[in-house]
């Protein structure tokens, strides 16, 4: 199945799959619109028996030239998120909420930060589910500590119910550069994070695990592997399910990429198996994006070069009971 979308008289979509979210029911597309300029765009399609039909064109609400409406998107329970990050240094970023009426999508309600200094990449990672809503700022704080903003869904209103701020050690390591949530835990990323004590392991990455309690989240723990190098990036991707997360190295092995898998036992989570491509090749980017559903992965190498002028490709694993892959 190829997704495509139909784009009002007189543009030209570009940028097709930029951003992705799909339920079993509903996909989300992010996109650009070229016109007299370049206007993000977000396309829904939705399941109607075998087929995929598009049913949703939303343009940028500010109609803003060469914007990022778009660069994020995620859905969840008839909801879906968009994320807008700011190039402008003086302005903030956005996420818009839509929710599905009986026979529409109409705008519910349009986030910002409240962060006392500017925000402009707020917005820039975002992931629903269920009541849930983390949004990601990589730049965040005076030395771009970065953070992460946590919202939950109660009487119709998305109120913020945690700040999860990166520190000293994530000044600069982009921080919230990928976010995942569920009801229980919350994994951020800091793909640029420099190793606390070896000036030599620079940009190796980490990603951080929060887990509620209450309305409040705590630190639970910081994930490295074990064999991470100088400039891997661990954390430029995170998702969780259940008892697992997947965390992204897309620059592992000369930017062929690498996905660590880990496993809460007892509150502890313990570094699984790495995955690697079997056909992987320099600059594949093999971790780029990723995904965890139960039982099920999907790792994308989003600059892998199939030799007949395409890039991209993405590979389907499932996860055995001794968490071998298959």
């Amino acid at each position: 199945l190829c997704l495509s979308a139909i784009a009002e008289e007189g543009s030209i979509i570009t940028q097709f799959g930029k951003s992705l979210s799909l339920t079993e029911d509903i996909a989300i597309v992010g996109a650009s619109l070229q016109g007299a300029g370049k206007i993000g765009v977000v396309y829904i399609f939705e399941r109607q028996s075998d087929s995929w039909v598009q049913t949703m064109e939303l343009l940028d609400p500010d109609m803003k030239m060469n914007g990022n409406f778009g660069s994020a998107v995620s859905t969840s329970n008839s909801a879906v998120a968009i994320g807008a990050y700011s190039q402008s240094a003086g302005k903030d970023g956005r996420v818009y909420i839509y929710k599905k009426s009986e026979s529409d999508w109409i705008s519910d309600t349009i986030i910002t930060s409240d962060s006392p200094t500017r925000s402009r990449r707020f917005g820039a990672s975002i992931m629903l589910s269920d009541d849930y809503l983390i949004i990601g700022d990589y730049e965040n704080g005076p030395q771009h500590e970065g953070s992460a903003y946590i919202y939950k869904h109660n009487d119709d209103v998305w109120t913020r119910q945690e700040i999860l701020k990166g520190g000293k050690v994530t000044r600069n390591g982009d921080y919230g550069i990928a976010v995942a949530i569920s009801d229980n835990y919350a994994v951020v990323g800091a793909m640029s994070e420099n190793h606390s004590t070896s000036k030599s392991k620079k940009k190796i990455g980490a990603a951080y695990v929060y887990r509620r309690e209450g309305t409040h989240w705590h630190h639970q723990a910081k994930l490295t592997p074990k064999d991470i190098s100088k400039n891997d990036k661990f954390g430029s991707s995170v998702s969780i399910s259940g008892s697992y997360l997947i965390v992204g190295t897309e620059k592992d092995n000369a930017s062929q990429g690498s996905t660590y898998l880990y496993r809460n036992t007892q509150g502890i989570w313990e570094e699984s198996f790495t995955f690697q491509a079997d056909d992987g090749a320099p600059q594949d980017q093999f971790g780029h994006a990723i995904s965890i559903a139960g039982n099920y992965l999907t790792i994308g190498a989003n600059n892998k070069n199939l030799g007949n002028g395409s890039l991209g490709e993405v590979y389907a694993y499932f996860l055995n009971i001794d968490t071998t892959k298959s």
